[in-house]
């Protein structure tokens, strides 16, 4: 956790979660003996809080309209980039 921390701190971003077995083959960690995953609460790290917000309807039917064509949630929609 502190690792993600100081990547948010320096503005980093941060990496991707990987398998195991594609950090065994890393060269990096060949001396490795003990591997554990950590699930994070990115809204915990970043101070993301729940809002409400109104919107006209129309508004709010393109975005329904798109993220189903992306098989996304509204959630995964407003945290991507445009």
């Amino acid at each position: 956790m502190f690792h993600l921390e100081g990547l948010l701190q320096e503005n980093l971003p941060i990496p991707e979660a990987q398998s195991i077995e594609v950090n065994r083959d890393n060269p990096d960690y060949a001396d490795a003996v003990l591997w554990t995953m950590v699930e994070a609460d990115d809204a915990a790290l970043t101070g993301q809080v729940r809002f409400n917000v109104s919107w006209p309807q129309h508004i709010l039917n393109r975005v329904d309209a798109c993220t189903a064509a992306r098989h996304e949630t509204r959630a995964v929609f407003w945290r991507k980039p445009p």
